[in-house]
């Protein structure tokens, strides 16, 4: 019997690699921005883009986890990579989420 990819899986795994390549993207734009001296308003857009992106990839992956776990429940099969690889990117979308949202309120508290 051969077994095929679950569409559902596949669309959530993409999105979550898709938010996940977005916010590590976006972060490393602003931390070299800092060095290079970027304009405050890209500066700005960077940290909006890495934060939105990264709370897009928790709710997703977050989402993709519960989905492979019913089809455990059901099927007893579940593509093992891909639950590893997202629940890995967990915890540093939240690092990049939390640092994100503490330097954008930093950022409104000195104006």
């Amino acid at each position: 019997m051969k077994r095929r990819p679950i569409w559902l899986q596949t669309v959530l795994a993409r999105a979550c690699v898709f938010t996940f390549a977005l916010s590590v993207i976006s972060f490393s734009l602003f931390l070299l921005g800092n060095l290079q001296e970027f304009l405050d308003t890209t500066q700005e857009m960077l940290l909006r883009i890495a934060s939105v992106s990264s709370f897009l990839y928790l709710l997703v992956g977050l989402y993709f986890l519960a989905v492979a776990v019913v089809q455990l429940a059901r099927r007893g099969v579940v593509g093992w990579r891909r639950v590893v690889l997202v629940a890995g990117g967990l915890a540093p979308s939240l690092g990049i989420l939390l640092f994100t949202n503490f330097v954008q309120s930093w950022i409104e508290q000195v104006r």
